[in-house]
């Protein structure tokens, strides 16, 4: 989101994503686009062989967080009150969505939103159906709408019905789909191998255009703009809107 939204020539995101504290990594933005598979291997090569560019620059730190949620929560008006219940998990999610939530016309119940990197109550992993226990049992208790749980760095989500059952990676896509479909008739869906044929042939029934590609955000991100798809998603939880 920096990237574009302050018009950068690239960036790198220090994160663990969903993995155990001990391990760390960066993911790398290019222009608007990621670097990967044998892009990824070039840098790699550079690094090996010491090939760095050399010149002065600066540092000046920005603010990307209030842009954000303002654009977020300015896309959604709910016409009635909804009651959601969100689990961070400890991860970064939190504070950020704690802020999109302010502004939207929900009662939510928020679970472990402080940031913590040792994760003391449950993995940020929301594919995992033990860490979306806590969720489950309070959706049931609050007697919910919905629950949504994010991942430890936030780009991947899980969720939940109003009786706590788990609704997976391919059926939001079909529930997003379906409404695309209602504004972009004929819009192009790309899912991954892991998702159901239900959600293929159904999307496809509603008149839109499916696409079965390979799993890996920065891959399906690149085949979305070489389809001009409108949406696209993941087993894992990565959702992706044009």
């Amino acid at each position: 989101y920096s990237t574009v939204h302050f018009k950068t020539d690239g960036g790198i995101m220090i994160t663990g994503s969903h993995n155990p504290p001990e391990y760390n990594g960066i993911k790398t933005v290019c222009g608007t686009g990621t670097l990967f598979g044998p892009a990824i291997q070039d840098v790699y090569k550079l690094i090996q062989t010491n090939d760095f560019e050399s010149g002065e620059g600066s540092v000046k730190k920005v603010d990307a967080v209030t842009p954000y949620v303002d654009e977020i929560a300015a896309q959604f008006q709910l016409e009635r009150k909804v009651k959601v219940v969100l689990d961070a998990g400890n991860g970064t999610a939190g504070p950020v969505v704690h802020r999109v939530l302010e502004k939207l016309n929900v009662d939510a119940t928020e679970l472990f939103f402080e940031m913590d990197g040792n994760f003391p109550n449950h993995h940020p992993d929301p594919t995992v159906l033990e860490n979306l226990h806590s969720l489950q049992a309070a959706v049931r208790k609050q007697k919910a709408d919905l629950g949504i749980a994010f991942d430890g760095d936030g780009d991947r989500l899980g969720a939940v019905d109003e009786q706590g059952n788990v609704v997976y990676g391919d059926m939001l896509l079909l529930i997003f789909g379906r409404e695309v479909l209602t504004r972009k008739p004929g819009s192009t869906f790309i899912g991954e191998v892991k998702c159901s044929q239900v959600m293929y042939d159904k999307l496809k029934e509603l008149g839109g255009r499916p696409i079965m590609y390979k799993t890996g955000h920065s891959l399906i991100k690149a085949k979305m703009k070489e389809e001009h798809a409108e949406l696209a998603g993941e087993m894992s939880g990565h959702m992706f809107f044009a």
